[in-house]
């Protein structure tokens, strides 16, 4: 017996006025979003592009037209219109003049445009990785720049809502004053240095050449690329309200016991304080920054002058004490 084959079923084209491309149905298949309701809802979304799709229901509900928020998003996933981004791309294709644009595909075109900046300056400061941040992790990373460049004193949360291209509300819903968005970049800026240092003695057993790797990571940090860093460790601490002050000291104290650990595996002379040491090093790491210059010495040869100033003095026979100990520390890490 003859296999019966099923009728093919000519193709009917639903064009819609604002779709790249005609979208085919089949017939004898009810369509989803009738055909003139899809037409509205795409010239909706091209007119006013700002509107989500509960906007749109209820706008041509009132029009009698019956249609539900998950039909208008339907509609407009099928023509790849989701987006307030992709909606400004398709206004932008279709309308080559300006002067044929509304108000209210401007002002979707002026959000898609800052939200593009604002995503530009967050990957120039936290790098390259493409998912989107968090509002508050984008503020943060934007005034750690500013106040590197500018300093504390100097900077407004305005200037920090200006560079990020966000509104200024929108810095208070996250931080309610300028002291609490310092805190929270110096603390971030603390624990990054913490993490690195820690990182960078691991494999040191001997003391001075651990206190060496910590002090080069410092100055590394110091003087690189990182904001949050460099805010971390100011020359002059900027003035705070006492709940701040509190914070930024606590971290400060976290960070310096990591230091005061350090040197304290040190052999050092009878009468010398180790605590006064401690401060000596950190000031003099910290004022690196001011007068540091990329091109000539690296951070890691800047520390290791330092360290070998501490430990053999500045004199002619303090060098060659230092080169002897160099060259005995070679030889006993290779019997090793």
């Amino acid at each position: 017996m003859p296999t019966r084959r099923a009728p093919i079923r000519p193709r009917t084209v639903i064009v819609s006025p604002r779709s790249p491309k005609p979208e085919v149905a089949p017939v004898g298949r009810r369509a989803r979003v009738a055909a003139v309701i899809e037409a509205r809802i795409l010239d909706t979304a091209f007119d006013f592009p700002s509107r989500g799709q509960d906007r749109i229901a209820r706008d041509l509900q009132a029009s009698k037209m019956n249609v539900s928020a998950s039909g208008v998003r339907y509609v407009l996933q099928r023509n790849d219109l989701e987006t307030l981004a992709k909606r400004v791309i398709r206004i932008e294709s279709t309308l080559v003049d300006e002067d044929e644009w509304n108000e209210e595909q401007l002002a979707a075109r002026d959000r898609v445009h800052a939200e593009r900046r604002r995503r530009s300056v967050a990957a120039s400061m936290t790098g390259p990785d493409r998912t989107p941040l968090p509002r508050s992790t984008h503020i943060l990373a934007v005034a750690a720049r500013v106040i590197r460049e500018r300093g504390f004193d100097a900077t407004s949360l305005r200037d920090i809502a200006a560079r990020a291209h966000i509104p200024l509300g929108s810095i208070y819903y996250h931080f309610q004053t300028k002291d609490d968005l310092f805190v929270a970049v110096y603390e971030e800026g603390v624990e990054r240095l913490r993490r690195a240092v820690a990182e960078a003695i691991a494999g040191a057993n001997d003391p001075w050449q651990r206190l060496e790797r910590a002090c080069a990571m410092h100055l590394h940090n110091l003087c690189g690329n990182d904001d949050f860093m460099a805010v971390s460790v100011p020359t002059r601490a900027p003035q705070l309200a006492d709940a701040a002050r509190e914070r930024v000291q606590q971290q400060s104290d976290r960070y310096e016991r990591l230091l005061t650990d350090l040197i304290g595996a040190l052999e050092l002379g009878k009468g010398l304080s180790r605590s006064v040491l401690r401060l000596q090093i950190l000031g003099a790491l910290n004022w690196t920054s001011v007068w540091y210059r990329p091109g000539k010495l690296t951070p890691h040869q800047i520390a290791s002058q330092l360290i070998r100033t501490v430990r053999h003095g500045v004199s002619a026979r303090s060098g060659e004490a230092a080169r002897a100990t160099v060259t005995h520390s070679r030889e006993r890490g290779a019997r090793t």
